[in-house]
Formats: structure tokens, sequence, C-alpha cells
């Protein structure tokens, strides 16, 4: 499990490494640091009993900046805040962007973050195809997907314009095959572009070495 006694002892060796001459500017809490009915603002309490303050305050006395994981709009581990269920797509398991109360108070638990020190934000399993079972119906998945993508990059070119040491970073569902990377060419899902407008990095699917197999592991990995 990801405790508060895990992370601050691996927090005394990454400064051990740094101590001996290793760079490293960031600590990103990985997955699952929140409580599942805190709405992204308040940390597991039996993992975390007096939140993540001790953790931001040494990072930040030893030249880390803190980063934190969140599941963009799919519901992995957390249940739907009140403002968020009028954006919940049929299922119950996502939220779309551009209907409902989902975006504004996601991009409000992303504030209180930076205001309280977090620098790195890691957008991870986001569906842009999400929509309201209204908009299901009379949309299509190309016009949910755009008008979800347009939502989101506006939202977040004005967070970095508002918070510019901020550093955003897409992985799972920002372009490129979630399951595996063996598919044929062309990529079924081509990475947009336009993410490159406010993430400074992006990825594009689990690497697996099996896809493409060479004597070197890492050639693989490549």
């Amino acid at each position: 499990p990801l405790t508060e006694t895990l992370a601050m002892r691996e927090l005394d060796e990454l400064l051990r490494l740094k101590r001996a001459g290793v760079h490293f500017d960031y600590y990103m809490m990985d997955a699952f640091w929140f409580a599942p009915d805190g709405g992204y603002r308040t940390w597991r309490k039996p993992n975390w009993p007096d939140g993540p303050d001790a953790w931001i305050r040494k990072c930040q006395a030893n030249g880390v900046r803190p980063g934190l994981w969140f599941s963009t709009n799919t519901l992995v581990k957390i249940q739907a805040a009140p403002p968020w269920k009028d954006s919940l797509n049929k299922s119950g398991g996502a939220m779309s962007f551009y209907e409902g109360g989902f975006l504004p108070d996601f991009m409000s638990a992303l504030q209180f973050w930076y205001d309280r020190g977090i620098r790195m934000f890691k957008f991870d399993f986001v569906d842009l195809t999400a929509a309201t079972p209204a908009a299901e119906a009379k949309l299509s998945k190309t016009e949910i997907r755009e008008r979800n993508a347009a939502a989101l990059l506006e939202a977040l070119r004005a967070f970095r314009r508002k918070n510019p040491e901020a550093v955003l970073i897409a992985f799972n569902g920002f372009g490129g095959d979630l399951d595996n990377t063996s598919s044929q060419l062309p990529f079924r899902e081509p990475t947009d572009l336009r993410w490159l407008e406010v993430f400074q990095m992006q990825y594009t699917g689990d690497p697996r070495p099996s896809d493409v197999p060479e004597a070197n592991f890492w050639r693989s990995m490549d």
C-alpha cells in the first residue's frame, strides 16, 4: 500500500542519491494517494493520517518539487463527487469534460494542490469518448471526442497561464494504443499534436519488449 511511511522512506533514499550526485527535480506521488470520497482533495486516512503536508515540506526543503497523479475523468478507485454527477456517462465510470460540473471542479482541485506546493500533475486514464446519456443519443463518438478535447485543452491552457511553474504530463488515453503496441500501421489512435500545447511530456501506451523482440532489451523498448 502507498503509505506515508513508505513514501517518506523512499524520499530519504532519493535524497541520499541526490547527495551522491544523482539529479532529481521531482517526486511524483503515483496512483491512489487520494481518499475514495474526497474529490481529489483529501488523502487516504488509513495510509496518510495527517495528510501530505510533511511530505510536501520535506520535498521543498530539499529542492525537490512534489507531483501528484490523477485519473483525469475516469473513476479509478475514486467515487464521483457531487459536482461530477451531472457529467457521468451511462455506465457511471467516467465524466464528460464539456457537460456538467466535473471539469470546473476538477480544475479547482488542481488549483487547490498547486496553491499547497504541488508543481507536477500527471494525467492518466483519460476517456475522451465519455458523454452523458443525452449527448450519446445525439452525437457521434468523433463529435464527443472533439468537444471533450476542446474543453480540456482550454482549461489546461488557462491553468498553465495562471500557474507558470506547473508541469503537466499526459499518460494513457491521450494518444497511442493503451493495450499494446503490436497493431499494424497506421496506428488506430494517432496522437493529437494539440496536446503538446499544454503537456510538457506525452506518453503513448505501455511499451512491451515482446512486441518487437530484439537480442538487446533496450532496443526492444525503443
